[in-house]
């Protein structure tokens, strides 16, 4: 039995849109290569400078999902969001990403998990990149704030001349 017209003809574009796919994939793919090697960089400043701070800035990601709770049997919507920082993992220390699970009627949290972003799939790392900015902001202003509270609380010390004056 021969092919139709329509199958025949259809065969060229699918050829054509298979070429674009691989190229754009390919395209895709080194793009984010970059993007890794950008927060690898980063990330080893960071972890070699001994900051040492946790810091939670900025949604990277929220979306209505659905929840099946085990004790009551029944899915719900709920929200899942991606918070991007900086923090010390299992794994140690650099920027990760905290999936936060949250009732939608109440805001009360059923889960959170936290990750470092390298361990993240691509997507992930995509969407971090251009948040990595505010992140490191926030990082200075969070170790300047750290920095303040020592000084205040050592010069209280002294004060009291539980440390000594060098």
């Amino acid at each position: 039995m021969g092919k139709s017209k329509s199958t025949e003809s259809s065969y060229p574009q699918v050829e054509g849109l298979l070429k674009q796919v691989v190229k754009a994939s390919s395209s895709l793919n080194k793009a984010a290569d970059e993007a890794t090697k950008y927060i690898e960089v980063i990330e080893k400043s960071l972890v070699d400078a001994g900051v040492g701070i946790t810091v939670w800035d900025g949604t990277i990601l929220e979306e209505e999902i659905t929840w099946y709770d085990d004790e009551s049997e029944k899915e719900e919507p709920i929200i899942r969001a991606v918070l991007l920082g900086f923090a010390k993992i299992r794994m140690g220390w650099g920027f990760a990403t905290k999936d936060v699970y949250r009732n939608i009627v109440d805001e009360n949290i059923k889960r959170e998990n936290t990750f470092l972003l390298l361990h993240q799939d691509r997507e992930m790392r995509i969407l971090a990149v251009p948040r990595i900015p505010e992140l490191l902001k926030a990082i200075l202003e969070g170790l300047e704030e750290k920095k303040k509270n020592i000084t205040e609380t050592n010069a209280q010390l002294k004060k009291m001349g539980t440390l000594s004056k060098e």
